[in-house]
């Protein structure tokens, strides 16, 4: 068995064909980092690799729980952050991605940093709180503050694959007609893929992975790669709640108004 991340897809014919051609490759790797394509011909050989990728191979997709989903993310901002702020000049050093991240916990309940933004939503001003350059995120305002970025997350298109990560990942290919649905309050229902007589499809729960899963994912891929899934599991982000982000009602409710489409996804994984 052999492996390829997306960020290591080349945009040429070859790629589509040597995909096509090895029976025992797996692609991984969030959708988001195939490379962006240069110039009109590699536009339209990513799309056939999307294509190929989406709707003629076997799929295994991860899921979790939408609320330990976001609450992964929010801590993960908070561990970004303290990381950004300890650069030396990090504002003439900040990314997109950095300022994004610096946005995000900004709306959360905490005493390190505070954002103006401009009418248009872009950063103009970043004011350092009492607890500068330390963001803590307090044990008593974890429901709070996982309501107040469910909030953020859906107010805008570059925030929305978070608060949709489960959607953005698994229906990229029609991402931009979900995301402008979303914000426009409208309801998009789109049924998760299925295992077919041409291709299996196969989804779990990474936070509980079953052994009826590491059966299926042995069968599909070869023996004791399911087990290999569990042991490899890893979460970057630092000190986080005792509380799972699933134990708060108003979250799970918020999200489910918010994000029906995850709940679907995710119920694919536990046979809700």
């Amino acid at each position: 068995m052999s492996y390829i991340k997306t960020s290591d897809l080349s945009l040429e014919l070859s790629t589509i064909d040597a995909l096509e051609k090895e029976s025992n490759l797996i692609v991984f790797g969030h959708i988001d980092y195939v490379p962006r394509p240069k110039n009109p011909r590699q536009k339209d050989i990513r799309n056939r690799l999307l294509e190929s990728l989406y709707f003629r191979f076997n799929l295994i997709m991860p899921t979790r729980h939408p609320s330990n989903l976001l609450q992964s993310w929010m801590h993960y901002a908070k561990t970004r952050c303290n990381q950004i702020f300890l650069r030396p000049s990090y504002l003439s050093q900040a990314s997109a991605l950095d300022l994004g991240m610096i946005s995000k916990v900004a709306s959360l309940r905490q005493k390190a940093v505070r954002v103006d933004f401009t009418k248009t939503g872009k950063i103009c001003r970043i004011n350092e709180g009492a607890e500068f350059p330390i963001v803590t995120l307090k044990e008593e305002d974890e429901e709070h503050n996982l309501n107040m970025l469910a909030t953020y997350l859906a107010s805008g298109p570059n925030s929305l694959p978070q608060l949709c990560s489960l959607q953005y990942q698994l229906f990229h290919p029609f991402w931009s007609s979900i995301s402008h649905n979303i914000l426009n309050k409208k309801k998009v229902v789109i049924d998760p893929p299925v295992s077919t007589l041409k291709r299996s499809v196969i989804y779990y729960d990474c936070e509980n992975i079953t052994t009826a899963d590491k059966l299926k994912l042995d069968s599909l891929i070869c023996n004791e790669f399911g087990e290999m899934l569990e042991v490899t599991k890893e979460n970057k982000s630092l000190n986080k709640n005792k509380a799972k982000g699933s134990d708060f009602d108003s979250l799970n409710q918020r999200l489910r108004s918010f994000a029906p489409g995850e709940w679907q996804i995710y119920a694919k994984s536990t046979q809700l």
